[in-house]
């Protein structure tokens, strides 16, 4: 799989649920539901790994998202 995705398993799903993530914080979603229906175990495990490939918190994100004050990239 690393050859096909240039990374590992884990790493190419986390970073498949953070794109979904993306999308349902831009489209109003409370942090919770997004966690969960993501498949991260809790908030705290989103926001980590959202913190760490975003560099801003999810809730930055989603603020900045609905003030149109972010270039949104897919």
């Amino acid at each position: 799989m690393r050859l096909q995705f240039g990374s590992p398993p884990n790493t190419y799903q986390i970073q498949a649920r953070l794109r979904h993530a993306k999308g349902l914080l831009r489209q109003g979603n409370n942090q919770l539901d997004v966690a969960l229906a993501c498949g991260f175990h809790d908030q705290s495990h989103f926001h980590r790994h959202f913190k760490r490939s975003m560099g801003v918190t999810p809730g930055h994100y989603a603020k900045a998202v609905s003030c149109n004050n972010v270039q949104v990239i897919y």
